[in-house]
């Protein structure tokens, strides 16, 4: 469980000060990226089935990610009620702000998974969304250039996260996605 805590911890970190750091880059790259994101706009294959997840909503600063995830791990309304070990958990970030330094996040599991769900949050239709990174084992260098695919000139309506997880209920894979307005 230190491993999974320590990869999601780092994991966080990284993704929050990536964000920070494109910043400056995501105007400049928005112009380039523009026709790159028409064209993967019906990229969205091997989305996601799950309509809505049931865990932890919180606004935080990107940058304290990790400290919401801790939050996760300990909450006992969060895990207490999963009916099986959990295959996926999904990160929705909304709400986010103009300077790309907070937003509204749920972490949690497939309210398929949860026998007394509470606090649904749907996720977006799969259809809505386009895919920045497919499915597969990343390295945090590799997560932050898939949140650099963002056009952060283009209204932002959400971004779901898809952490997979092995029977240890470890992180194997990731999968990134985002939903403009």
């Amino acid at each position: 469980m230190r491993l999974f805590n320590s990869i999601f911890t780092a994991h966080a970190v990284l993704i929050g000060l990536g964000i920070l750091l494109l910043l400056p880059v995501a105007s400049a790259s928005a112009i380039t990226n523009k026709a790159a994101n028409k064209s993967a706009s019906s990229n969205n294959t091997s989305a996601y089935t799950t309509q809505a997840i049931s865990g932890l909503t919180e606004r935080v600063k990107l940058l304290e990610l990790p400290s919401f995830w801790a939050d996760f791990r300990k909450s006992k309304a969060a895990t207490s009620q999963l009916s099986k070990n959990p295959s996926k958990v999904f990160v929705l970030y909304k709400n986010i702000s103009s300077d790309f330094s907070e937003a509204t996040v749920t972490i949690g599991f497939d309210v398929k998974e949860v026998k007394n769900a509470i606090g649904n949050t749907p996720l977006p239709p799969s259809s809505a969304v386009q895919q920045l990174l497919p499915k597969g084992k990343y390295t945090n260098t590799q997560l932050i250039q898939g949140w650099s695919k963002i056009d952060y000139a283009r209204p932002i309506e959400s971004v779901v996260e898809i952490n997979y997880l092995n029977s240890k209920a470890e992180p194997e894979a990731t999968q990134l996605f985002v939903q403009y307005r």
